[in-house]
């Protein structure tokens, strides 16, 4: 139910931003206004379902799934993710990430290569 309740509203808002984002073409303004809800929509969207993760979590309906995960690679990939980003605003994002072993979420067992 409250899913429903707060992605709804959201769901009419997106539609709209799309909306105006088709028709405003060729005004700068109002294609500067559509990107800005696009993105804040998008942001909501994302609070949203993470809120509703919470609860999930809170009422015990959600497993969570212990894996191997590199991370490295995964540091890697969100910097590279981020670096055009950063570049437009005039910084530069590096990272010094050594290669590292996998290792075993549970603590069980030596590291996994």
């Amino acid at each position: 139910m409250l899913g429903h309740e707060l992605r709804n509203p959201l769901a009419l808002i997106q539609s709209a931003t799309d909306l105006v984002r088709l028709t405003c073409s060729g005004d700068e303004r109002l294609e500067r206004a559509g990107s800005v809800l696009a993105r804040q929509s998008e942001h909501m969207a994302k609070l949203v379902d993470g809120l509703l993760e919470v609860a999930r979590i809170e009422r015990g309906k959600i497993d969570l799934e212990q894996r191997v995960i590199d991370l490295a690679g995964l540091c890697e990939q969100v910097l590279g993710d981020r670096r055009p980003v950063a570049s437009a605003r005039g910084l530069q994002l590096e990272g010094d990430l050594a290669p590292r072993p996998r290792m075993d979420p549970r603590g069980q067992g030596s590291p996994r290569a």
